[in-house]
């Protein structure tokens, strides 16, 4: 069982992680005023009888033949094989115009907080690894993104455990600081204030 430190915060980061969720908000609602085309999907969460074992250990699978199980152990979400403390779940369609706008600027992120970070791509649609290959090529990506058959099983499972609504807006990006969540973000969201959490969030993972 991995022991995790536990976590120390002060009134500004509070503040700080308060004002830079709320500066997202904005801009996401601003973004879906407009002629925005990110996508509201419905998830297929599926309510769980009591007496049904619910799975907790996820399969993700790259192009190139990677993998690891996402992990959910008493409120946390832990990744094998992952040692860096800060985890992006990033949920998106092909079919998304701003969902394909971000991936160079997540690749981006990845190379430069790589010590740091590890984001993984959750892809709604179902494909083969030599389409996804394609695909990635095109829009310069070059993180994890899971083709796994358990990607729609994990989606629905983030979804239920962050109690976020149904009908989300796509992109979707949950943030995850040595198993615990930090933050989750409807839309489309500029590469400055993606880095601005990820910086606060390695300070706090020290």
């Amino acid at each position: 069982m991995v022991e995790i430190e536990k976590l120390s915060y002060n009134f500004d980061y509070f503040f700080r992680l308060i004002a830079t969720t709320l500066i997202i908000t904005v801009f996401i609602s601003g973004c879906g005023d407009s002629k925005s085309k990110s996508r509201v999907v419905e998830s297929k969460v599926v309510e769980k009888n009591s007496s049904i074992k619910i799975k907790n250990s996820y399969l993700i699978e790259d192009i190139d033949r990677r993998k690891t199980d996402v992990v959910f152990s008493e409120g946390r979400v832990y990744v094998k094989k992952v040692i860096q403390p800060i985890i992006i779940f990033y949920i998106f369609s092909k079919k998304c115009p701003p969902c394909r706008g971000m991936l160079p600027y997540l690749s981006m992120l990845q190379r430069r907080y790589s010590r740091d970070i590890f984001i993984i791509g959750i892809i709604l649609e179902k494909t083969d690894f030599a389409t996804l290959r394609q695909f990635m090529k095109r829009y310069n990506a070059t993180f994890f993104i899971s083709d796994s058959i358990d990607n729609t099983l994990l989606i629905d499972r983030l979804i239920k455990e962050n109690k976020i609504s149904k009908n989300y807006l796509l992109p979707l990006t949950i943030i995850y600081r040595r198993g615990e969540k930090v933050i989750d973000i409807y839309g489309a969201v500029p590469y400055e204030m993606l880095e601005t959490i990820i910086k606060q969030e390695k300070k706090e993972a020290r």
